[in-house]
């Protein structure tokens, strides 16, 4: 994945950063320590928001925001999601949020902070 011009891969063991100078990569704690270990399945940048990131971990969706002096992770923020696993978030240029889902494909209208989630 290229975020903020910078390449990073998920895999079994947490998300890990390239860095030109070493041509190397190394596991990264940009997204925060949570997402050092285990598996992580996606990564995905908001289009509107450039520091807020979708990370699908373990069966997890979390919603990473990233500011100057933190990192806060929203650790559920489909609370009202039906038992499914998400595979990966898209983001339509409305802002619309798409959930690839193991069962189906799910539409998240995010109206004033009300989170209302559509089958496709």
């Amino acid at each position: 994945y290229v975020l903020n011009n910078t390449l990073y891969v998920t895999s079994i063991s947490g998300i890990y950063k390239y860095l030109s100078k070493k041509d190397s990569f190394e596991l990264t704690t940009d997204f925060g320590k949570p997402f050092t270990t285990g598996l992580i399945k996606s990564i995905s940048q908001d289009r509107f928001h450039k520091n807020i990131f979708w990370i699908n971990k373990a069966d997890r969706m979390h919603k990473v925001i990233i500011d100057q002096d933190s990192i806060q992770d929203v650790y559920n923020p489909f609370l009202r999601l039906p038992k499914v696993t998400i595979e990966n978030v898209f983001q339509a240029s409305n802002g619309m949020l798409w959930l690839g889902t193991s069962d189906d494909c799910l539409q998240s209208l995010m109206m004033l902070q009300t989170k209302i989630l559509l089958p496709f």
